[in-house]
């Protein structure tokens, strides 16, 4: 039987402990930290972390590795390239967690239907972004995507598509 052993590092200048199995690296790191210790283009060398991390689809041709933030009952996924964040999602990579109260700024939420999104901002203009979502900024610089159909943008969302996706990139 092999030990499987478990690594925990402290970094108690930010508040962050980072714990992983050290023989399972298809799964994402999981990390128990404040979400806003993270931001875009922020590097994040000092978590030591290398390219043996899953991928994730950023973009319509964008694979980046990428790991799990913890921070309270939410859990965002940052993507990273060259020890630089690229993007952070909220949620994890094709879950829908229900019943989670994360709210943009502006009050947009995972699950929310195109419907209620235009009652909020009736003039938001979604632009096509082929095989990944239909996507769209919001003024406080998250973005917000759609994905219909099983080709992700098979037809333009309707009054009663939710939203998927919630992420910065």
């Amino acid at each position: 039987m092999k030990k499987t052993g478990i690594l925990i590092l402290c970094f108690s200048f930010l508040n962050i402990c980072i714990m992983a199995d050290d023989n399972i690296i298809s799964q994402p790191l999981r990390i128990e930290a404040d979400i806003s210790l993270f931001e875009m283009d922020m590097d994040i060398s000092f978590l030591n972390l290398d390219n043996r991390h899953p991928l994730i689809l950023v973009n319509t041709s964008d694979l980046l590795p990428y790991f799990i933030v913890h921070f309270g009952d939410f859990t965002f996924t940052i993507a990273f390239r060259n020890n630089i964040v690229r993007a952070i999602f909220f949620g994890e990579p094709r879950v829908l967690i229900p019943d989670n109260l994360f709210k943009t700024p502006e009050g947009v939420f995972l699950g929310m239907s195109y419907h209620d999104l235009l009652k909020l901002f009736p003039n938001i203009e979604l632009t096509e972004r082929s095989g990944f979502a239909y996507e769209a900024r919001l003024p406080s610089g998250w973005k917000i995507g759609f994905t219909t159909g099983n080709g992700a943008t098979d037809y333009f969302p309707n009054p009663g598509d939710i939203i998927t996706m919630i992420f910065k990139n």
